[in-house]
């Protein structure tokens, strides 16, 4: 298979729409990989990677997932007019609405590494210079993003990426070239390769904006979103810890199949699937996040991205605008008393024992059902970046307020390429709850978000504190 070659139809409007939106929009997950940081990056990983240093340190080095992206058929077929979108500023994170861009340019997307820039997981120095975590697109997820099935076109790697190193590093020109402060039409017909080059400055500001929601109509019913599902090695996870999340067995879909080899294999985990019974997923942010919550409130923030469809007032808006219906999530942060800044704290930075009584009132409503089926939630998964005393209070806390069973991320046992993804971990399991409970304020919520409500999630079961 090759990419299209077939010319670029008229653009509307919308395609403008996300040909200037789209091109700004690096990342969707870019926070959740690197657990929402804030600043501006000085330093530049190399795409290459320094496998001696890399064994020496004990970072997992994912051969397995390597041949597997090495031997897709895009990366051995010839294409003497190839066409594709890349942005080469992805190599820290991974890109949904990039996909997105180039589909609907009808160009293949070309997927990169995410390297751990942020937070890494392990310790990354070696003799005093550091050597960046280098983390395969397959390693988190399946599907178009990461070089798998897309109706029209094939998704490449990397030029001058290891796994596609055979297509002889820089394709020809002509080349089209958009910076983000530039308004030219980012969709060339002509060009066969278009490359879009900016830093990450000003995309924090851009997710907490309206602009990126006038996509969603086109976006959520992408290949992008609908064939996206999380990886086998994250099922396998999820499999492996199956008993922190439910008393029952693991469903069908989350079982091994066995290899000629003798090996264990698993299945893409798809976000359709049906949900999980009986689980309320929690994403309970901490770290870093109470002096930003504070800083958003001194600032006057909204919710961030997906998430700002709970404002009644934004649907009513991007109706009048775009004329579509938006998905109807509970829970506006105009909603309730108190000032603004009082709002953004209390749903920023809920308390312990805000926690549990939201889970209470959560709990006691989905009994009922909010014109989607009644649910019977029994147990808690708590995705978080806290310490084990808090979790453990926390942990108690729900416990004596009737939960059956609570775990979190610190309960789960992975391995050691398990854990270079332990956050998409966390993201898949929130994505199968039957109810989540998230983060207004953040990226990681606003993920889980938008992946529930395009594989068919109720939008009444996507809840903030």
């Amino acid at each position: 298979m090759t990419a299209s070659t077939s010319k670029l139809p008229h653009a509307s409007p919308r395609l403008l729409a996300i040909g200037l939106y789209g091109s700004l929009t690096l990342v969707v997950l870019w926070f959740i990989l690197s657990r929402e940081s804030w600043g501006q990056r000085r330093d530049e990983p190399s795409s290459v990677i320094d496998a001696a240093a890399m064994e020496a340190l004990g970072l997992p080095m994912f051969h397995d997932i390597r041949q597997y992206e090495h031997d897709l058929p895009q990366h051995t077929a010839n294409e003497s007019n190839p066409r594709y979108l890349f942005f080469p500023g992805e190599t820290w994170g991974a890109g949904l609405v990039n996909t997105h861009l180039a589909y609907l340019s009808d160009r293949a997307y070309v997927f990169v590494d995410y390297i751990a820039r942020d937070h890494p997981p392990f310790p990354d120095k070696l003799a005093g210079v550091r050597h960046w975590l280098h983390v395969p697109a397959n390693a988190f997820m399946s599907g178009p993003t990461a070089g798998g099935h897309c109706p029209r076109r094939v998704i490449m790697t990397a030029p001058g990426g290891a796994p596609s190193r055979r297509h002889g590093g820089t394709p020809p020109a002509p080349r089209a070239r958009r910076n983000s402060q530039t308004r030219r039409h980012a969709l060339q017909p002509r060009a066969r390769r278009l490359e879009r080059r900016s830093s990450n400055h000003g995309q924090a500001e851009f997710f907490y904006t309206e602009r990126p929601l006038d996509l969603w109509p086109t976006y959520s019913a992408s290949p992008a979103l609908q064939l996206f599902s999380w990886s086998p090695l994250i099922a396998g996870a999820i499999a492996r810890n199956f008993a922190l999340l439910s008393p029952a067995r693991p469903p069908p879909y989350l079982a091994p199949a066995p290899t000629p080899a003798g090996a264990v294999q698993f299945a893409p985990y798809r976000p359709a699937h049906p949900p999980l019974a009986g689980l309320l997923g929690l994403h309970v942010r901490r770290g870093d996040f109470k002096k930003h919550c504070v800083a958003l409130a001194n600032d006057g923030a909204s919710y961030e991205a997906w998430n700002r469809l709970s404002s009644p007032g934004v649907r009513a808006w991007l109706a009048n605008e775009t004329g579509d219906v938006y998905p109807d999530l509970p829970d506006a942060l105009e909603a309730g008393e108190g000032s603004h800044k009082e709002k953004v704290l209390a749903h920023c930075w809920p308390s312990q024992q805000d926690i549990v009584r939201r889970v209470r009132a959560v709990r006691e409503a989905a009994v009922t059902g909010d014109n989607f089926a009644p649910q019977a939630l029994r147990t808690v998964y708590i995705a978080t970046d806290s310490e084990r005393r808090s979790v453990d209070e926390l942990t108690a806390l729900l416990k004596a307020d009737g939960w059956e069973a609570v775990s979190s991320t610190l309960d789960m046992t992975l391995t050691l390429e398990e854990r270079a993804v332990a956050q998409a971990v966390d993201m898949a399991v929130l994505t199968g709850a039957e109810t989540f409970i998230g983060v207004g304020f953040s990226s990681l919520t606003s993920n889980v978000a938008q992946i529930r409500l395009a594989s068919g999630r109720h939008p009444h079961t996507i809840r903030f504190w």
